[in-house]
């Protein structure tokens, strides 16, 4: 049996809109001035992250299942198991 995870709503909205594969959804949970930092590739903004969004999540059909959740002062980092398929090449590092 599988526990939920009580997710803050836009974390859970971020989520749900990930898994739907809904760019303007997701788009909608970040800020103007949002950075997404990706295995150390930084994005910064709604346009690049935008471009990143189509091409590396909806685009090798991400989905995100949460893990784990943790309250820190405000700050809610939320663990996530991911699964993609891609039809493009991808690299591996070390």
């Amino acid at each position: 049996m599988t526990t939920k995870l009580s997710l803050e709503p836009a974390i859970e909205a971020h989520v749900a809109a990930v898994n739907r594969f809904d760019i303007d959804a997701i788009m909608d949970t970040f800020t103007a001035d949002a950075l997404v930092n990706d295995a150390s590739r930084e994005f910064w903004g709604t346009e690049r992250i935008r471009a990143w969004i189509t091409k590396e999540m909806v685009g090798d059909h991400v989905t995100l299942e949460p893990v784990e959740v943790a309250n820190n002062d405000g700050f809610t980092p939320c663990a996530a198991s991911t699964t993609a398929t891609t039809t493009r090449p991808t690299c591996r590092t070390r």
